[in-house]
């Protein structure tokens, strides 16, 4: 009858060590593999990675190696994960010399490689991040020219009062807006705390547009597609046919664009003020309003 052989992975851990001490005695005393393996239980292939792990695994005691990158054995400590928390709340990987635009697994890895020569894999990034309370988010994009305490003392002062001269007039507010139309457009996402947004500064004046749009309040879009970058005639263009595609009045609320103040925009808005009025979310509005 032939010797059943046990499972050697489901021995204690103290068992398979014993084993791999006396499968090392075995060797230096000039017994082959095969006769090895036979003793021990094991393939002899597993008797090769013995052999070919050996000084490792008599560091270990014969407890068998350790698994993953050896180089992600070394831990970040306290100081260190401090350090690099800072870095993704307060700046890019760029200000770094990384040549990344966000904070991906990999941009941190390679902030982590740089700054303290540790290698890690990408699983063990994600552990320090969910650590740290970061999660993987898109960015939303604001202008570096917007005041966000501008724009909220507008939308508590001012447009409450537009909102009761459109009720007044009967009159219909529109939010009016230029953009780019890019069907490959796309960007990566970075880690940040849980319930905190990462924004992605921008510019605010674009180079070059291709669409105009309008959204009511209710939800209602008009648009107008074109080629090039906007300019005052175009946007009279998408006035007019803004007046045309409306029985109300209009009250258009749009930004700071240079053509929004061209003197055919104000002739055209003049002619037509029964029609439509322009406002601005900015100081200017009380010098519009003034005229």
């Amino acid at each position: 009858m032939s010797k059943q052989k046990t499972n050697f992975h489901t021995l204690p851990k103290e068992v398979r060590a014993d084993r791999r001490k006396q499968a090392f005695k075995m060797l230096d005393n000039k017994y082959d593999k095969y006769q090895v393996a036979d003793f021990t239980e094991v393939h002899f292939k597993t008797i090769e990675s013995w052999i070919k792990n050996r000084e490792e695994l008599e560091k270990n005691n014969y407890h068998g190696l350790k698994r993953g990158n050896p180089n992600d054995q070394r831990y970040l400590n306290d100081n260190q994960q401090v350090e690099i928390l800072d870095a993704i709340k307060n700046t890019t990987p760029h200000d770094h010399g990384i040549s990344y635009f966000l904070w991906s697994r990999k941009a941190i890895g390679e902030f982590i490689q740089k700054k303290y020569n540790i290698s890690l894999v990408p699983q063990g990034i994600s552990k320090y991040t969910k650590q740290w309370g970061l999660s993987s988010q898109r960015p939303k994009k604001q202008a570096f020219e917007q005041d966000p305490k501008k724009i909220k003392k507008w939308l508590e002062e001012e447009y409450p009062k537009i909102k009761e001269k459109a009720k007044k007039e009967n009159a219909q507010i529109h939010w009016g807006d230029e953009t780019n139309l890019n069907i490959n457009t796309n960007y990566q996402k970075t880690y940040s705390p849980l319930g905190k947004t990462p924004i992605a500064k921008i510019p605010a004046r674009k180079t070059s547009y291709s669409m105009v749009s309008s959204l009511t309040n209710q939800g209602k879009l008009r648009y107008m597609v074109y080629k090039g970058g906007m300019n005052a005639k175009l946007f009279k263009v998408f006035l007019k046919r803004l007046i045309k595609d409306n029985d109300k009045k209009i009250f258009l609320i749009v930004d700071n664009l240079r053509v929004h103040h061209a003197k055919i925009i104000q002739k055209f808005e003049k002619e037509n003020s029964s029609k439509i009025k322009i406002f601005f979310p900015t100081p200017i509005l009380s010098s519009r309003e003034s005229r």
